[in-house]
């Protein structure tokens, strides 16, 4: 793994730090190790990104989920057998019928996206704070947009709220399911020296196995 700063745990030079004290609580989407060191494999930052570009980002992420939805609900049913003049034959479907029974669930599913991104940036830039209260917000306008296929008040209400709850749970919790995500971001997004440095169990074998140090 790369050098250790002097001061690991500095704010000063871990611009993404989030003013912790402890690189255990590194942002979700850095740009340095846990070192301060720049990533060698860097990944997009929404933080970064505008109202504009996180909503059209978040409706074509969400339309590409709607499409393959579609696709695999349209391949699960297979095509009606119908009885022609005393023999059955398949009946195809049309390209019509496919086109729509694959571009209803795209176009909700990026709807839902869209709207959360676009009212969680819009929430985040009006009280001028990150916290889950834009996730919440965020989650009870996609749940309205989702309960809204229904045409129901009463599920739309109940959407809202539940999406709303689920999405402020999450990202006060954040996405990590691992039970050491330190371990998992230093896999992910460490720096490698430029030089390779063999462990101390390593060394220490290829010294009790000289027949093998060329392994």
């Amino acid at each position: 793994r790369s050098r250790k700063s002097p001061n690991p745990t500095s704010n000063d030079n871990n611009p993404c730090c989030c003013c912790c004290s402890s690189p255990f609580f590194l942002c979700i989407m850095t740009k340095t190790n846990v070192h301060g060191d720049p990533l060698d494999r860097p990944h997009a930052d929404l933080s970064d990104m505008g109202c504009f570009q996180r909503t059209a980002s978040s409706f074509l992420a969400g339309g590409a989920a709607g499409t393959f939805f579609g696709a695999a609900c349209l391949a699960w049913y297979p095509d009606p057998i119908v009885t022609v003049r005393g023999r059955d034959v398949v009946e195809f479907t049309s390209v019509r019928s496919a086109a729509r029974s694959v571009g209803r669930p795209a176009l909700w599913f990026a709807l839902v996206g869209a709207t959360f991104s676009a009212v969680d940036c819009f929430a985040e830039s009006a009280r001028n704070k990150q916290d889950s209260w834009n996730a919440v917000l965020g989650g009870m306008a996609c749940g309205l947009v989702m309960g809204s296929i229904t045409k129901r008040i009463d599920y739309m209400t109940v959407t809202s709220l539940g999406m709303g709850l689920v999405m402020g749970a999450l990202n006060y919790s954040g996405p990590d399911t691992t039970a050491n995500p330190m371990e998992v971001k230093k896999k992910m997004h460490d720096v490698l020296p430029q030089t390779h440095v063999e462990s101390t169990e390593l060394a220490a074998l290829k010294s009790k196995y000289p027949q093998y140090k060329h392994l």
